[in-house]
């Protein structure tokens, strides 16, 4: 009797023991839905938004010379101390919205204010250069001088009366031509092309006299 009831006991605990060994490994598996969908559904690519420009770079206004370098000394012979006459300028960047252009040489550095060397307005936009002594008679066709601080049309050099001064050639794009305008002074130009800059740039020469 006691055997039986030995026997029958051991084969409870067997079961038993089997049952929970097959509960706690099936504990550790992937859930099989889990693993298809991951394997299925990859994750989506972010995709860059179409621009207007085609993925190029928008161009930037710029103005150099042959003659100098950014920073560098403006020679004589565009000065008061020689030929006085306009030196070459080249730029290229001018965005496809802008109409005309103007030019203004200034020094900062003079005696008692700014003065004022050049004023050029209603340069064509399709315009890249202005070369050698281009004051009066070498600018595009439709482009016009205003007048200079010495009261005159066209240009003049650099004349400082003592000391290194800054000269500042700086180009401006409009996307307006300057109209109603008579030998007018920087200020008229630059009050009749408010709120027309569509892009600019300057350089800056320097000049001593001996």
């Amino acid at each position: 009797m006691m055997k039986r009831l030995f026997t029958g006991v051991f084969v409870v605990a067997l079961v038993l023991a089997l049952v929970l060994a097959l509960a706690g490994c099936g504990g550790d598996e992937p859930a099989e839905d889990e693993t298809t969908e991951a394997t299925e559904e990859p994750m989506e690519e972010p995709t860059a938004e179409p621009t207007d420009d085609g993925g190029g770079e928008a161009a930037v206004l710029a103005i150099s010379s042959s003659a100098f370098a950014e920073g560098d000394t403006i020679p004589s012979t565009y000065t008061c101390d020689g030929n006085d006459v306009s030196p070459p300028l080249n730029w290229d960047g001018a965005p496809s919205d802008a109409a005309s252009m103007v030019l203004i040489a200034d020094d900062p550095d003079a005696p008692g204010g700014t003065w004022v060397h050049w004023v050029v307005y209603n340069i064509p936009a399709a315009t890249t250069e202005l070369p050698e002594a281009a004051s009066p008679d070498g600018l595009p066709a439709g482009a016009m001088e205003g007048l200079n601080d010495w009261g005159e049309v066209g240009y003049g050099g650099p004349c400082p009366p003592e000391g290194s001064h800054r000269y500042f050639f700086r180009l401006y794009a409009l996307d307006i031509e300057l109209e109603g305008l008579q030998d007018p002074t920087r200020a008229d130009v630059e009050a009749a092309m408010q709120d027309h800059i569509v892009a600019e740039a300057e350089l800056m020469g320097t000049y001593e006299r001996e």
